[in-house]
């Protein structure tokens, strides 16, 4: 059984390292913002004072060891040159503990070292600085595919299409929307040619497209909007982009004539995933 990690696509076991976790929290650090009025006991709290309405997070700190060892000191400098060369820069760090989540990382610690054993065995200390929430290997709109580490009892099918490709008809359309992780989530909405006048909404956000000719792609999470041949489509946009939390929403979708739309997004984990309890509403999984 392998017990390391992955860094922009190579294992450590590649590098002869055997790895311990000196720290992996289970949750990153809040960003706080707290206000203290010099005539009240305590202070206001305005972490979760924003137009998300919820707390967002510090980038996280992995700190591990990498136990390398040699015949003798050259080879053992010669190894340790081959860890240096991978561990800088950045890439997805995947852990073999929870082999289905990525964490987009950097590695800034300096590379040192000090021989021990002769110069046969050496210890190097290594900390990567990754986005706060990890995220899935595959998403919605391409599914599951063979190498995606997700176990084989889990609760979600291969083929997800029929849960996030839906066909709107004219006038209003109420579309169920699944977050199979335990974090928001901000997907792509693609709508296909057909409909000129397009209104999504969610709670109080909504997001109304006026004139369009070649569909619209409405990336939530680079607050984007195209039509289907890539151009910047934007000016045709009113109202403000959104996410959606873990579980299930709802999304109403007003559309002048027929068309399809596809859900795409990374499930995103705040440690790792559980796919084992996801709610698919009256059908199932």
């Amino acid at each position: 059984m392998k017990n390391g990690f992955t860094f922009k696509n190579k294992h450590s076991s590649e590098f002869g390292a055997t790895v311990k976790t000196r720290s992996r929290r289970l949750l990153p650090d809040v960003k706080s913002y707290f206000y203290s009025a010099p005539l009240m006991d305590g202070s206001y709290d305005f972490t979760a004072v924003n137009p998300m309405g919820r707390e967002f997070y510090n980038d996280r700190i992995f700190e591990l060891s990498l136990q390398i060892t040699a015949d003798c000191l050259d080879e053992l400098e010669h190894k340790t040159a081959r860890l240096a060369a991978w561990l800088r820069g950045s890439g997805d760090i995947i852990f073999d503990s929870a082999a289905g989540v990525k964490w987009m990382g950097r590695f800034i610690s300096d590379m040192s070292f000090a021989p021990e054993r002769r110069g046969k065995s050496a210890v190097v200390s290594s900390i990567f600085q990754s986005e706060p929430i990890g995220r899935a290997s595959f998403t919605t709109g391409e599914g599951i595919r063979l190498g995606d580490a997700v176990r084989l009892d889990s609760d979600i099918p291969l083929d997800m299409s029929a849960y996030f490709e839906k066909q709107l008809t004219h006038g209003e359309n109420t579309v169920d929307f699944i977050n199979l992780g335990d974090f928001y989530v901000r997907p792509v909405l693609e709508f296909s040619s057909g409909a000129q006048n397009i209104t999504v909404t969610y709670g109080d956000s909504k997001i109304m497209l006026e004139e369009l000719t070649d569909g619209a792609v409405i990336d939530l999470e680079k607050c984007s909007v195209t039509d289907n041949s890539g151009n910047s489509i934007l000016s045709k946009m009113q109202g403000n982009f959104f996410e959606l939390p873990p579980g299930r929403s709802t999304l109403e979708i007003y559309v002048d004539s027929s068309c399809t739309l596809t859900i795409d997004y990374a499930p995103r984990t705040i440690y790792d995933f559980d796919f084992s309890s996801i709610d698919w509403g009256e059908t199932g999984a």
